[in-house]
C-alpha cells in the first residue's frame, strides 16, 4: 500500500476520482505523484494506492493550518485565515479505517479515502469557535498560494470496500479538543 495524497493532482475545482490525472503544483505533490507512477509502472502482484484527502487530528504536524487553528485558539492568540483556501477535510481515525479496508482489498489500483465534502478553511476556524465556546481572534486574507482543491470523490471506497467516513467535521474537532483536555496540554 502507497499512501499518496490529493496534492499528486493537479488544481480541480471539481470532485477527483481515482481516474484523474496527475498534475502536481507543489514538491510535495510532485514526489507522491512520482511515486503513484513508480508503483504502477512496476505492476507488483498486488499494490494499492491510497489518495488521501487533507488529515486532521490530535498530534498533527507543526505548521499545517489545523494545528496552528487549534493551538492558538486554545491559547487565546490571534492567527490568520486564508479566505481562498478550501480543503475536503477527513479525521484521521476515518483515514486510518479506509486504510485499513483498502488492506483487506483484493484488487489493484487507486482508492479515493475522503470525506467528499469540501469545506473553506474559515469553516474550520469557526466550527473550533463552536466547539470550544469562544469566539476566536483571527485575520481573513486572500492568496492565491496553493493548489485548488476540492472533494476526492469517495463512491468508489464506498462502493467496493463498503467504506464511509464516520466523523463529520465538527465530530472530528470535538474529539480533538476532548484530546486536548485529556492530555493537559490545554485545559
Amino acid at each position: 500500500i502507497f499512501i499518496s495524497s490529493s496534492l499528486a493532482l493537479c488544481d480541480f475545482a471539481s470532485i477527483a476520482t481515482e481516474e484523474y490525472h496527475l498534475s502536481p503544483k507543489t514538491i510535495y505533490g510532485a514526489g507522491k505523484a512520482a511515486a503513484e507512477r513508480f508503483v504502477i509502472s512496476h505492476a507488483l502482484p498486488s499494490y494499492a494506492i491510497v489518495r488521501l484527502a487533507a488529515v486532521y487530528g490530535f498530534g498533527d504536524l507543526n505548521g499545517r493550518a489545523t494545528t496552528i487553528f487549534m493551538e492558538k485558539s486554545f491559547a487565546g492568540e490571534p492567527f490568520s485565515v486564508n479566505t481562498n483556501s478550501v480543503s475536503d477535510f477527513i479525521y484521521v481515525k476515518d483515514a486510518v479505517s479506509g486504510i485499513r479496508k483498502v488492506a483487506e482489498w483484493d484488487k489493484n489500483g487507486i482508492m479515493n479515502i475522503s470525506s467528499g465534502v469540501t469545506h473553506p478553511l474559515t469553516h474550520f476556524a469557526e466550527e473550533i469557535s463552536t466547539v470550544i465556546g469562544i469566539p476566536l481572534q483571527y485575520d481573513l486574507y486572500e492568496t492565491n498560494d496553493r493548489p485548488v482543491r476540492a472533494a476526492l470523490a469517495n463512491a468508489k471506497a464506498r462502493s467496493h470496500l463498503s467504506w464511509e467516513p464516520q466523523y463529520c467535521l465538527q465530530q472530528g474537532i470535538k474529539e480533538i479538543v476532548g484530546y486536548y483536555h485529556e492530555t493537559g496540554i490545554y485545559r
